[in-house]
């Protein structure tokens, strides 16, 4: 009866990775292939990183909004919101 791989645990370290975890920078930058013939795949997806980025800027402007028009703050809003979109 075959058995299923032992699972990483803390006195025993996890399998191999198939790939190297980490690359060449040029291969990063370029997608090139690395490691054992195995496309590199970064952890984190672009698509990630812009949703974040898009739900950080509605965020902080619904923050200024707030403290502007709600609590009555006197905010130079033109430079707030130039400050967010960087």
């Amino acid at each position: 009866m075959p058995t299923a791989p032992p699972q990483p645990s803390l006195d025993r370290p996890p399998a191999p990775l198939l790939q190297d975890p980490r690359p060449e920078p040029w291969a990063v930058l370029t997608g090139a292939f690395v490691g054992k013939g195995l496309p590199y795949r970064s952890r984190l997806r672009l698509r990630t990183l812009v949703a974040q980025r898009w739900l950080a800027i509605g965020g902080q402007t619904a923050a200024v909004l707030f403290a502007g028009f709600v609590l009555k703050y006197d905010l130079p809003f033109s430079s707030c919101f130039a400050l967010i979109a960087l």
